[in-house]
């Protein structure tokens, strides 16, 4: 009984079906040019404006895995909760622009805010540090140990990037990919 009803009908884990994922950070760090690069490509993006609400586009993997991207505006703030449900990987971009910076303690928060909701409980979380590699090494080891405790249990990795070059792009997206196809 119940076999006639699935007739037809793709699983979420299957190919066919986007996995979805929401591309987050503060404003300017790099988001929408991330989600422009995997979609058109480094080389046909003229110029990008900042994000006033979100973006969603659906790209296709290298392995042929079609993903779902919302690309949320860095002030989205109390508005994420609609985006929340049905989230199946999260990008958290954070940009450091100068040697020595860090991430500032209202970023802390937000950051674990956002790991703590309920909706992702299970959600791998991909941090992509970009920026100076001197100042990004050490945001990256700053926020591991700041998040520990919070991301124990939990999958996620943290990427570091130089600049932008559609081989960077593509790094992130086939560590995204491997990420998810953990998790389905």
């Amino acid at each position: 009984m119940g076999t006639g009803c699935s007739t037809g009908l793709s699983a979420p884990w299957s190919n066919s079906y986007p996995l979805k994922i929401l591309l987050v950070g503060k404003q300017s760090s790099g988001k929408t040019f991330l989600l422009y690069s995997w979609k058109y490509g480094i080389d046909t993006i003229m110029s990008v404006e900042p994000t006033k609400h979100f973006n969603v586009d659906t790209i296709t993997t290298a392995s042929e895995r079609k993903i779902l991207v919302y690309d949320l505006a860095g002030n989205i703030g109390y508005r994420l909760r609609p985006f929340l449900d049905g989230t199946e990987g999260v990008v958290y971009m954070i940009h450091v622009g100068e040697p020595g910076d860090s991430i500032f303690k209202e970023e802390e928060e937000s950051i674990k805010q956002l790991i703590l909701e309920r909706d992702l409980e299970s959600t791998p979380f991909l941090f992509v540090i970009r920026g100076d590699p001197e100042s990004s090494k050490g945001v990256s080891q700053d926020l591991t140990e700041r998040l520990q405790a919070t991301l124990e249990g939990k999958q996620w990795d943290i990427m570091c990037l130089q600049d932008y070059s559609q081989e960077d792009a593509d790094l992130v997206l086939q560590v995204l990919e491997k990420m998810l196809s953990r998790r389905t």
